[in-house]
């Protein structure tokens, strides 16, 4: 896929490919890619984002931290298995809020395993088959699913040092409750 070719997919998903720099993880290559740098994606990264957007995710994991932006229920197509956690619904008592789930953003996905509200996928690529199956209702063949995993892990950059330092806390005083270690 040229820069050119990528022009397809901002039809169907308007703003997808205007993504910024996150605060919290910068200089992803994917980032690279969407200021115009072609070079900063693969063959394979560049087809691997055809088929994840083919598929129809970008609707779900869209905008600046790729995701992370909307609530969804999960398992629109096929109601997802042996699933007891209510999510939103808990809070809000609206029939329409059980089983729904913030999507979250897709930048350093490949370091966030297990996956999905209760851990049940431990891998990208189980992770992906089931969206397939149960968000798209559809069976992603092992190459796609090899490929749209291919273009998740250029969503991974380094998380500046800043973000991850030790906090400074208040001081402790003869005040400051002590912790129930019971």
């Amino acid at each position: 896929m040229t820069r050119s070719g990528s022009a397809g997919c901002c039809t169907t998903t308007p703003g997808f490919l205007r993504a910024r720099p996150s605060p919290a993880t910068l200089a992803i290559r994917w980032d690279r890619y969407l200021k115009s740098n072609s070079s900063a994606l693969t063959a394979d990264e560049k087809a691997g984002f055809q088929t994840f957007s083919k598929a129809g995710r970008p609707s779900c994991h869209a905008g600046l931290l790729v995701g992370g932006n909307i609530f969804q229920k999960l398992g629109i197509a096929n109601p997802w298995p042996g699933d007891t956690d209510l999510s939103v619904f808990t809070v809000t008592k609206r029939e329409a809020d059980k089983r729904v789930f913030k999507a979250p953003s897709l930048r350093n996905v490949e370091r966030t395993a297990p996956y999905f509200h209760n851990g049940k996928a431990p891998t990208l690529e189980d992770a992906v088959r089931k969206m397939g199956h149960y968000q798209l209702g559809t069976e992603l063949i092992e190459h796609e699913v090899r490929g749209i995993v291919t273009w998740l892990r250029c969503l991974t950059g380094e998380v500046p040092h800043d973000h991850i330092r030790q906090p400074e806390l208040p001081v402790s005083t003869a005040a400051t409750p002590k912790p129930d270690l019971t």
